[in-house]
C-alpha cells in the first residue's frame, strides 16, 4: 500500500471524527437522542471518573473537574458548568455540552475527545495526519479552512485548524487539535455555530491544554 493510500485511510477516519461527529453530537442533543448529562455515564470497558481538580478540591463551587479514563491512561480538565457524555458514538471516548445561552439556543456547542491507534503506522505523524485531514476535508464544497498553526497537545507536537463548514442548513466553525502520543492519534475537535464560537474557545483550549496521557 502507498504512502498516499495510507494516509487517506488515516484522514478517512479523522475526517469522520472531526467534521461529522462534532456537528453530529450536537444535532442529536437538540432531538433528544442523545442526552449530555452533568455527570459520566459508566463504561465496563472503559472505568472513568469525574472528581474536582487538585486545584479547587475544598472550594464550594469548583470551576473546573476532572474526567479520567483509566484504560486509556488519559485525564483533562473541563468547565464544570459543561455536561458530558462518555462514548457517545462510534470512535469518540467523550463529548462535552456548553451550557445553554437561553431557552432558544437549538445547537449545544460541543468539545469532544477521539483516539485511534495507529501503532501499524509507528512512523504517521500529526503533520502527516493533518495535511490528510485538509487534503479530505477541501473535498466537502461547503468546508474552509482558515487558519493552521503549530501547537502541543498531551506534551507533543501537535496542528491546531480553524474551519467553517455547514451542517443541516446551520453555518458552523470548528477548531480541532491533531496529535500523536504512544502511537495513538488524538484528535480534540470544539465546535460551536459561528455566532458563539469565540464565547467558548477559550474553554476548549484550556481542556486541550490540560490532556494528560500516561
Amino acid at each position: 500500500m502507498g504512502k498516499d493510500s495510507v494516509q487517506k485511510g488515516f484522514a478517512s477516519i479523522i475526517l469522520i471524527i472531526v467534521v461529522v461527529v462534532g456537528a453530529a453530537i450536537a444535532l442529536l442533543v437538540v432531538s433528544g437522542a442523545l442526552k449530555l448529562e452533568g455527570k459520566v455515564s459508566k463504561s465496563e470497558n472503559k472505568p472513568s471518573s469525574v472528581q474536582p481538580s487538585e486545584a479547587t478540591k475544598g472550594e464550594p463551587t469548583p470551576e473546573t473537574k476532572t474526567y479520567q479514563n483509566d484504560s486509556l491512561n488519559l485525564s483533562l480538565e473541563y468547565s464544570a458548568a459543561w455536561s458530558i457524555k462518555e462514548n457517545p458514538a462510534a470512535g469518540v471516548v467523550v463529548a462535552f455540552g456548553s451550557p445553554k445561552e437561553s431557552n432558544d439556543d437549538q445547537f449545544v456547542d460541543n468539545i469532544n475527545l477521539s483516539t485511534t491507534d495507529i501503532s501499524s503506522k509507528p512512523n504517521m505523524t500529526s503533520a502527516q495526519l493533518t495535511d490528510s485531514w485538509i487534503k479530505q476535508s477541501e473535498s466537502a464544497p461547503s468546508f474552509s479552512l482558515l487558519d493552521r498553526k503549530p501547537t502541543t497537545l498531551a506534551g507533543e507536537s501537535a496542528d491546531q485548524l480553524i474551519y467553517t463548514i455547514s451542517n443541516q442548513d446551520k453555518s458552523l466553525k470548528g477548531m480541532v487539535i491533531i496529535g500523536v502520543k504512544n502511537k495513538t492519534s488524538y484528535v480534540i475537535t470544539y465546535t460551536a455555530e459561528q455566532s458563539s464560537f469565540d464565547k467558548f474557545l477559550n474553554a476548549a483550549n484550556a481542556l486541550a491544554s490540560s490532556l494528560k496521557v500516561k
